[in-house]
């Protein structure tokens, strides 16, 4: 007669005691984690094989004490529309967390409910075991929250004080000095901005980066030609309404966002303006999107996707115990030239 085993199921647990190591170095050698020495990997390994070890997430979750999720509570906007970097960077973290099997978390917040109150609430469910943060701000309250708590956590970009907590930003200053000098390049002299909120850290950083482009080129500053909008195609219209009603207006705009720049071109058309020879444009991010507008947009690109892995793989090996102090990174940002970008119309 076939009787069913009573024999329990082999743990990571049972494979760290059988080697001599912490769970979590057993964890991270059946991984593939490059941090673990390759005769630790090959001991784990055997030991896994003699005792019959068959890895599943519940199992590690249980044994790591760890949910392995990721959460990420979406940004909120004014006109509630979507930005298509954080789907792209979220294309890249998920791409990295499954790697690992990983899940990701993602939320909205209620419109009821303040930001740090969405993350608390996340906290307090026990479901994440770590959070990546967008659009922060110069002093952000979530950073503050996250911090005393103990929860893990990476930003993308920085606040206004940035140590003790790990972070990858794109260098926003220089991306908006090099996309000033692109212009200065073209006989631009009349150089406006479409920024953002100054409170979010990157719009001041790409202020400076543009008023340092400005003074590097020996061109005066003009207060007007600095318009705040929201972080949408409607922010960016209503931007072009400012700029094109003044006695001056400029020739050349650099846009916080791609997104932003999209919703420039689409009112720089309907008023007949035919954007790289009447309006010379230059976005930010890289988004795929802007490759296809009319005219293709130039953008100082960031590799978003990519981004997306490298902060997952980050937070997930913060989340295992790394220092988060160890991981502060900064990348360049990339000038793609498209056909947005021309000769003043007096050229």
């Amino acid at each position: 007669m076939r009787t069913r085993s009573s024999r329990r199921a082999v743990g990571l647990s049972d494979i760290a005691k059988e080697v001599g190591v912490t769970v979590s170095t057993a964890s991270r050698a059946l991984n593939g984690y490059s941090d673990i020495a390759p005769d630790t990997r090959q001991r784990v390994q055997e030991a896994a094989a003699k005792l019959q070890y068959r890895p599943s997430s519940a199992a590690r979750r249980l044994a790591l004490g760890a949910s392995e999720t990721i959460g990420y509570v979406l940004p909120s906007h004014t006109d509630g529309q979507p930005e298509p970097f954080i789907a792209e960077m979220l294309q890249g973290v998920s791409q990295a967390l499954a790697g690992k099997d990983w899940d990701l978390l993602v939320s909205t917040i209620p419109g009821d409910e303040k930001p740090v109150e969405t993350y608390r609430r996340l906290v307090g469910s026990g479901k994440v075991s770590g959070f990546i943060l967008s659009r922060i701000r110069s002093r952000d309250e979530r950073i503050d929250l996250l911090r005393e708590l103990g929860v893990p956590f990476i930003c993308f970009g920085q606040s206004a004080a940035s140590g003790g907590y790990a972070y990858l930003d794109i260098d926003n200053m220089k991306a908006f000095r090099d996309a000033v000098a692109h212009f200065v390049e073209f006989g631009h002299r009349r150089i406006a901005l479409i920024s953002a909120d100054p409170d979010y850290q990157f719009a001041e950083e790409r202020r400076l980066g543009y008023l340092a482009g400005l003074k590097a080129a020996g061109l005066p500053v003009r207060a007007e030609y600095v318009v705040a909008a929201d972080l949408s195609p409607a922010g960016g219209r209503a931007a072009i309404d400012r700029l094109m009603a003044l006695p001056e207006p400029p020739t050349a705009i650099a846009c916080i966002t791609d997104f932003v720049a999209l919703g420039a071109m689409a009112a720089l058309r309907d008023r007949g303006a035919k954007v790289g020879r009447d309006m010379s444009l230059i976005g930010y991010d890289g988004l795929l999107t802007g490759a296809y507008s009319e005219p293709p947009l130039s953008t100082m690109a960031a590799p978003i996707r990519e981004i997306g892995v490298r902060i997952t793989e980050i937070l997930m090996d913060i989340v295992e115990g790394a220092p988060a102090s160890d991981y502060s990174e900064l990348w360049p940002a990339r000038f793609i030239k498209r056909a947005s970008v021309g000769p003043p119309p007096d050229r």
